[in-house]
């Protein structure tokens, strides 16, 4: 069993860090997306625009924003427990709802 655990985790490490390429990519690119209900704990977003993104009821605990353009961002309802908003510009933000305990 715990075998399995340890692939389970190496397979959601791959996954988030594709992920967080293929965000990356879209951020350069200024396109918009819905992450609705998206389970992105731990994935790094450093530094990206993501003005007008909406990660609405998704999980982005202990995940990282430093520095990250969220402009217009919607959180509403999302899991925020141990996230870094350092240096993060939220300006018109949404936070209705948000869970800050895991």
């Amino acid at each position: 069993m715990h075998a399995e655990w340890d692939w389970a985790q190496i397979g959601y490490q791959q996954t988030l860090t594709a992920l967080q390429a293929v965000i990356g990519s879209a951020a350069e690119q200024t396109q918009r997306y819905r992450l609705d209900k998206a389970i992105l704990r731990g994935i790094v977003l450093d530094d990206l625009d993501l003005a007008g993104w909406s990660f609405v009821e998704a999980d982005l605990s202990h995940a990282s924003l430093r520095k990250a353009e969220c402009e217009g961002v919607d959180f509403r309802g999302s899991k925020l427990f141990q996230v870094d908003l350092r240096e993060a510009k939220l300006h018109d933000a949404r936070f209705d709802g948000v869970k800050l305990e895991g």
